[in-house]
């Protein structure tokens, strides 16, 4: 159960909106002590989002009690979009802002993504692709996917993201992979159907949970033999539907440092690991054919049995290899990247569109 909105004096503070995540202890002068709502994520993640309505201007110093602040200080809009600014940055644990006027602002860990978000970018791709219902979620939502191109044919590619809830800056890259694969002349649109669930965990994203870790298990967790998640059961009936050709699953990694500042794919054990390793290459000269501002490397991915890369957990990669389809990966995409400046929606976009060339190339390479 979430709390009520939070007024201090002139100081509204809320998490009542789709994606809102907020705790509030107490607001002590111009100090505001907050931290991450959990909810049933054991025994710790790193989401946040909250709004906060002022009547005055005034700097606010805002104190967290986990490191859960990026390296460019919160996620901003203060109505016209979103940015970062490093300034405001003082830890890992705290950040101020000084509210110039009057008005309500959002505060986030990273950028979110809303439903809202993907409705306009299908405003975009409306004239070639359709919308699906396919279950009722737990939460009594229409659980939605889309669809593309020859869906006659016997050759399917299947997209998923928000496996877990909180990882928003995935869905750039999709947006970029669903554009460049939708609305350009390619053989993947000609001869296969294309399809995409871009919000798995889909009463996570709206409701601001965490998702990741929820107990008993999340989504990612959930190929099991008696799934307990409505969209799940209904995906692995939809998986073994279809003559699926790839199923490609993206992430967003923890919250930043080493390996999670990184672009990577997920490798699974032997023998699956070897489409992913040819895909790879393709990626990578891809990337660098596009001079990509956000690079991949393939010596970042993360081998199986390394890292936290370790036993064979019931995800949905996982079940898609098994269930015999040709290449089926994690793509981890960072929430911040490892520059001076964080990776912003426009790029992840067009980083998109590179991944979508690369995966032309890896179609015409090993269908013909």
């Amino acid at each position: 159960m979430r709390k009520k909105d939070i007024l201090f004096n002139d100081i509204i503070i809320t998490d009542q909106f789709p994606g809102g995540n907020i705790i509030v202890d107490k607001i002590e002068s111009n100090n505001v002590y907050l931290r991450q709502d959990l909810r049933d994520t054991k025994p710790w993640w790193h989401y946040w989002n909250f709004k906060i309505t002022i009547n005055r201007p005034q700097k606010l110093v805002f104190h967290f009690q986990d490191d859960i602040i990026g390296y460019f200080g919160p996620a901003i809009n203060e109505g016209k979009g979103w940015h970062y600014n490093k300034n405001t940055f003082i830890s890992h644990k705290s950040f101020s802002y000084d509210f110039l006027y009057a008005g309500t602002y959002q505060f986030a860990f990273s950028i979110p993504y809303q439903v809202e978000d993907f409705e306009r970018f299908f405003n975009k791709i409306e004239n070639s692709a359709q919308k699906h219902f396919a279950v009722k979620t737990k939460g009594g939502r229409d659980q939605f996917y889309i669809s593309a191109g020859n869906i006659q044919a016997d050759k399917t590619i299947l997209f998923t993201c928000r496996h877990h809830a909180c990882e928003s800056v995935a869905e750039f890259v999709l947006e970029g992979v669903l554009e460049e694969l939708i609305l350009t002349s390619n053989p993947i649109i000609k001869e296969c159907g294309i399809y995409c669930f871009p919000f798995v965990d889909l009463d996570g994203v709206e409701n601001g949970d965490q998702g990741k870790d929820r107990q008993p298990h999340d989504h990612n967790r959930d190929y099991t033999d008696e799934p307990i998640y409505p969209t799940v059961r209904y995906l692995k009936k939809f998986i073994n539907s279809k003559s699926l050709l790839y199923s490609i699953d993206f992430h967003c990694p923890a919250k930043f440092y080493g390996i999670h500042d990184l672009m990577s794919l997920i490798q699974l054990e032997a023998p699956h690991n070897t489409a992913q390793e040819l895909f790879s290459s393709f990626l990578e000269k891809q990337n660098q054919k596009d001079k990509c501002s956000i690079q991949y490397f393939q010596k970042n991915n993360i081998v199986h049995g390394k890292d936290w890369n370790l036993g064979a957990p019931p995800t949905f990669a996982r079940f898609c290899n098994r269930s015999g389809v040709k290449l089926a990966f994690t793509f981890e995409v960072p929430y911040f990247g490892h520059r001076q400046e964080p990776y912003m929606p426009q790029e992840l976009r067009e980083f998109g569109k590179s991944f979508a060339k690369a995966l032309i190339g890896y179609y015409n390479d090993t269908n013909n």
